[in-house]
């Protein structure tokens, strides 16, 4: 996952602007429609304007998943949140994922450039398109969690190292900070996750809480604090709301759960 605060390691953000139109990302190998449609589109319509869509010589371009929408957001950076040098002229607005909300009829989760914000919406709502092409959506390996027997869940996908029950104390965002830098378990080394590390986490197919059930187990359908401060907002942080995988920002004083990683 493309990540600006770690400058210098294999997952900081590195686009190729080369090729007209498109921005190819050198860390998830997505490529990217580059210059947008002004117009913004219903879920249907924009799934369609995607499909029909012939750029740079391919035609097999989709609407974006959420994850991957997540992986082009800069968090660092506002209005928009995204880095303007490969993607320039995005305007801070709404746009279409093709990411279902579970259990949730004719509803479809959405990122908002203003900030990064994930949220649901109605697929009639008017929404801004940027499609993407790639082999396939991005998956994860059927077998994607590896649980040890000391309290610790490996992701194979990202190769991050989880606290597999979260504590159930709410804390200040820089006491679970505090927390999990002082968390014994499995040898320590631990650390507060930042936006798009728990992002990942969010399982869409399952609501309340969106997460897998048999890695995590006792997960509770409530807010975990990130490490992600908000750009301009010194008081204000990131946080993922696993009830529905909805991710906003709360003061910093507010108690919220965390599960740690490393």
């Amino acid at each position: 996952m493309p990540d600006p605060t770690t400058t210098g390691a294999s997952s900081s953000p590195s686009y190729d602007t080369s090729l007209p139109d498109v921005v190819v990302d050198r860390v998830t190998h997505l490529m990217w429609q580059r210059t947008l449609d002004a117009a913004s589109y219903g879920w249907d319509d924009a799934n369609l304007t995607c499909r029909c869509l012939t750029l740079a010589g391919h035609d097999d371009w989709r609407l974006p998943t959420r994850i991957e929408m997540v992986s082009i957001v800069d968090f660092t950076r506002a209005d928009p949140a995204i880095d303007p040098s490969a993607f320039p002229g995005t305007p801070p607005d709404y746009f279409w994922t093709s990411t279902v909300l579970a259990g949730s009829a004719a509803t479809a989760w959405y990122l908002f450039f203003l900030d990064g914000n994930t949220h649901s919406g109605g697929e009639d709502s008017a929404y801004r398109v940027r499609c993407v092409r790639g082999t396939e959506p991005a998956t994860m390996p059927v077998e994607r969690y590896a649980i040890a027997a000391d309290g610790t869940v490996v992701d194979k996908g990202t190769t991050l190292t989880w606290q597999r029950v979260v504590d159930r104390t709410p804390r200040t965002w820089m006491d679970q900070k505090s927390y999990c830098s002082n968390l014994l378990l499995g040898g320590g080394g631990w650390r507060l996750p930042n936006m798009k590390e728990l992002q990942t986490l969010v399982d869409e197919s399952t609501t309340g809480p969106s997460i897998d059930s048999v890695a995590f187990p006792g997960t509770p359908s409530e807010a975990m604090w990130t490490a992600s401060p908000l750009v301009g907002g010194p008081v204000e942080a990131w946080f993922v709301n696993f009830f529905s995988g909805v991710s906003y920002t709360s003061v910093l004083d507010h108690p919220y759960l965390a599960r740690c990683v490393r």
